[in-house]
């Protein structure tokens, strides 16, 4: 009995089977947990990522509609908490709402702000605490929400949720804001789909200058100047060229430039009793020709934005390059000397009102190459057709003038599809990146769809709308 009792024991003090099995459970707990925790952190970085996503495009709604200034307070927080839930839910995340501080997402039906799948909680994230706050001073706008993340297997190590707070800063412009589209509309434009998609890039920016959810007021007003090889000044034409000229005998509306040379590049405004600030309606356009004078008259600054709509909706292609002219007529909707010509609900702010900021966006799709300027050799279209040094010559003047400090006119300028000459042309035009005016301010759209993007972009740096962090 004792040999056996003693072989026994040997046999079990020998034996390794039971400790491998001890160690293999510890390991496979260790990896088990490891794996899960992975896991469960790989949910909180998926789901922070996607909160500060919608929350960086909640801010910029809500700067942006600080910058056109036509909300209150309360609207400006409920649109940001709209737009963080909206876009919560457009990124496949699915969840209720409680009350208007606190949003649980999750992947199952809500209900009463929490989410549930079968009769267990499913939650993603508990969004809690949503906040907006605006520092006027400094023109920040700063949301923040608390994010946390409930665990699923590294609670078995104590640790119940990940959690954390993120924050959104982005700037606003707070200046009133007057801005003048001079827009090509002349005859290339109709091909390749182009003047569909100048459409496009202007509907888009109406839709940001001027929401249709918002209250209108004067903060942002709007210009639109369609030029041709002239600009069709519609109800103005007889105060430009004069009562008792000849061009106020003329079929139609439209004007070229200013023949006296002393006042060509001024901001003076047409007087009938100093003939030489008078525009003119040149003899070649009496009386009227088929495609010189665009279908669409010049709207002054307006917060109207129905009215601009219908102007884009109306555009046409047709006819040559003048661009200087419409660059002309595009300043002298923002300098404030022009205020009584356009009437008071359009008169154009101070150049000196550190509150009011005048942008010129001036686009072509080709070198300018018409201008008129009482050239005796000038007696036919073809001939003033043929005139490209003296209109890009005269183009540079006018955006010269528009950007000389005492003006305060900020210019954009966007060069579609136009060839080299006018790029380099537009390029000279615009204004120089500063710190003051961050740019780009010059443009090469190479597509339809790259104007839109281009427009959108101008229109986002005019609201002075970006996030910071």
């Amino acid at each position: 009995m004792t040999s056996v009792t003693n072989r026994l024991l040997k046999r079990f003090a020998s034996e390794k089977r039971g400790t491998v099995a001890i160690l293999g459970g510890i390991a496979l707990a260790v990896v088990f947990t490891s794996m899960g925790g992975a896991i469960d952190y790989s949910r909180y970085l998926q789901a922070r990522a996607t909160a500060q996503g919608a929350l960086d495009s909640a801010a910029l709604a809500a700067a942006t509609e600080l910058s056109r200034g036509q909300a209150s307070m309360d609207e400006v927080e409920l649109m940001a908490l709209n737009n963080f839930k909206g876009n919560i839910d457009g990124l496949n995340f699915e969840g209720g709402s409680g009350d208007d501080s606190s949003l649980v997402i999750g992947d199952g039906e809500s209900s009463d702000g929490v989410t549930a799948l079968g009769e267990q909680e499913a939650t993603i994230a508990n969004i809690q605490n949503f906040e907006v706050d605006v520092d006027q001073a400094t023109s920040q706008l700063i949301t923040s929400v608390d994010v946390e993340v409930p665990t699923l297997f590294s609670n078995l190590i104590g640790i119940d949720a990940f959690s954390t707070t993120i924050s959104s800063i982005t700037i606003f412009g707070n200046s009133d804001i007057e801005i003048s589209f001079v827009l090509d509309v002349t005859g290339s434009m109709g091909n390749q789909g182009r003047l569909n998609a100048l459409k496009v890039a202007m509907t888009n920016s109406l839709n940001s200058l001027f929401p249709e959810e918002s209250v209108t007021g004067n903060r942002v007003r709007a210009a639109i100047v369609p030029y041709a090889y002239s600009v069709n000044l519609g109800g103005y034409h007889l105060a430009a060229v004069g009562a008792d000229s000849p061009s106020a005998s003329s079929a139609n509306t439209c004007v070229m430039e200013r023949e006296a040379v002393s006042e060509r590049f001024t901001e003076t405004v047409p007087d009938e009793n100093q003939p030489a600030t008078l525009y003119e309606t040149d003899v070649i356009m009496r009386p009227f020709s088929s495609g010189a004078c665009p279908a669409v008259t010049v709207r002054p600054l307006t917060d109207n934005r129905e009215a601009l709509q219908a102007d884009v909706d109306s555009f046409i292609a047709q006819g040559y390059t003048g661009g200087h002219m419409g660059i002309d007529w595009g300043i002298n909707m923002l300098i404030e000397e022009f205020g009584d010509f356009w009437g008071d609900d359009a008169a154009p702010g101070p150049h000196d009102d550190a509150n009011v900021r005048k942008i010129l966006v001036v686009m072509t799709d080709g070198a300018f190459n018409t201008a008129f300027y009482d050239d005796p050799n000038v007696t036919t279209f073809q001939e003033a057709r043929s005139r490209r040094d003296r209109s890009e010559s005269a183009a540079l003047s006018f955006c010269n003038l528009a950007k000389e400090e005492r003006l305060n006119i900020e210019v954009f300028s966007v060069a579609f599809r136009a060839g080299n000459r006018a790029e380099n042309l537009l390029r000279n035009c615009a204004s120089e990146d500063t710190a003051l005016r961050p740019g780009p301010h010059y443009f090469d759209a190479n597509s339809n769809a790259q104007l839109v993007e281009i427009f959108d972009q101008i229109i986002s740096q005019t609201l002075e709308v970006r996030l910071t962090n």
